[in-house]
């Protein structure tokens, strides 16, 4: 049966809007009285990486202090089987040519976010990179979208609702269409990982995997002077040259992968059954609230339009480069 325990979309559109403007005012306050640090903050991968993080985790801080509930119920602070996260690990290799796909696709027409953003950055000691992109961001990350923001998205009534929009939550987070377009599809699966074992653990661990692979292949192509694109041309060789091709192939797999995804989902709903009942407790129909308030509207308006114009400021150089790939793109 369902249980009231405070949690109002509300709250998750507050949190969200603040998400969005408050790391832009910081920023902003130190350009005009400090510039000198922001500089410094700028520079370097891992200075950016906490200065972001932490703006996160006060505003959740914040959002729970006012916010009603128990911190258990407004973050998801709940255990989970081991079994489940090993099941985690196969369900984050499994979904991979589904993130694939909209990566490289956007890739191509915008260029990759990630490679774009680090060129001329200090990354810092390995160690450090390691801690702030691979544990601290994502533990952040997760408090916030799938935390906070999701569980009381879910306060609705609406499951599916409360998983697409805090998809679409985490996606615009990131702030170009790059990363958003393949961040949505992995919030869309954290969620629901969320959804079934009603912890944020098992999201924590899958984004830790990711974003851990990915450090780890940042840091080794800095120590092997740059093996990763030479690894990556060997590797094209392998793949089909013509890019319909190429996109026919990654959609098949994305097309298995999604299937297997359900199937790996479901088998961890099963092992999580009567563990956390928060998970499985459906609010009736007549006391459902609409999932979308206007705090939510509103940020994710702000969000979309901070894309545009990230994307608009950066569209002449997005479009040579694309004009200059297209003259070398099979007709």
């Amino acid at each position: 049966m369902y249980q009231d325990n405070g949690l109002s979309p509300k709250y998750a559109g507050r949190l969200y809007l603040a998400a969005l403007i408050v790391p832009e005012a910081a920023s902003a306050l130190l350009a005009f009285f400090w510039p000198d640090i922001l500089s410094v903050i700028s520079g370097n991968l891992c200075l950016n990486v906490l200065f972001s993080e932490t703006i996160f985790l006060l505003l959740v801080t914040l959002a729970c202090g006012f916010a009603p509930g128990s911190l258990r119920d407004q973050l998801g602070l709940n255990s989970v089987r081991p079994a489940t996260l090993l099941l985690c690990i196969l369900l984050v290799i499994v979904m991979e040519p589904v993130i694939q796909l909209p990566n490289i696709w956007t890739s191509e027409l915008f260029g990759n976010a990630v490679s774009d953003m680090t060129v001329g950055m200090e990354t810092g000691p390995s160690w450090c990179l390691f801690l702030l992109m691979a544990i601290y961001g994502p533990l952040m990350e997760e408090l916030l979208c799938r935390g906070f923001i999701y569980r009381n998205l879910r306060a609705s009534g609406h499951i599916a609702g409360a998983v697409i929009v805090s998809a679409l939550c985490f996606g615009i987070l990131h702030g170009n269409i790059n990363q958003a377009s393949y961040a949505i599809v992995i919030g869309i699966y954290f969620a629901a990982v969320c959804e079934v074992t009603g912890s944020i653990w098992p999201s924590f661990f899958m984004h830790f995997l990711i974003n851990g692979t990915s450090v780890a292949a940042l840091v080794y192509e800095e120590q092997t002077g740059g093996s990763i694109d030479a690894a990556s041309e060997s590797l094209s060789d392998y793949l089909p040259y013509d890019e319909k091709m190429l996109y026919l192939v990654l959609g098949i797999a994305a097309i298995v992968a999604v299937i297997l995804s359900i199937v790996i989902i479901r088998g961890i709903a099963r092992l999580e059954a009567g563990r956390n009942l928060s998970a499985k407790a459906v609010m009736p129909r007549e006391e459902r609230c609409a999932v979308l308030t206007p705090t939510m509207v509103i940020a994710l308006l702000i969000g979309i339009l901070i894309i545009v114009a990230v994307t608009y400021f950066t569209l002449p150089q997005v479009m040579d480069s694309f004009r200059f790939r297209s003259e070398f793109l099979p007709r």
